[in-house]
């Protein structure tokens, strides 16, 4: 457990850094993008990739466990065995964005979040 969250909060501070350096550091070659690789909040970076191995992770153990509940012929085998689907999907997900593809039509819709009025355009 002490790994895991020493790994985070190195990704968190290498985020911190790397956007300090975007802010306050004279543009050098590979600057924005090894920022970028770092940053906490942009998809397709370092984060992303160890929230993803994360995610896989879980879903392994999960699916240990649905093998184990049903060789022993214990209950619920199939309920463990659909949560790892569950992970597998938000690992895919994570690492394609496939959530991006939801929501960038939403967010460019002309019912903005803002606009309760129920007027378009």
């Amino acid at each position: 457990m002490r790994t895991l969250l020493i790994v985070v909060v190195s990704l968190v501070a290498l985020s911190i850094v790397g956007q300090a350096m975007v802010h306050y550091v004279p543009d050098f070659p590979l600057r924005d993008a090894l920022a970028n690789f770092v940053y906490v909040d942009e998809e397709q970076s370092l984060p992303t990739l160890y929230s993803v191995i994360m995610l896989i992770a879980n879903a392994l153990l999960l699916a240990i466990i649905a093998h184990t509940m049903r060789r022993a012929s214990r209950p619920y085998a199939g309920h463990w065995a659909a949560l790892s689907l569950v992970f597998v999907f938000l690992a895919l997900d994570e690492f394609a964005s496939l959530h991006e593809l939801s929501t960038d039509p939403l967010a460019s819709s002309s019912i903005s979040a803002g606009d309760h009025s129920g007027s378009r355009g």
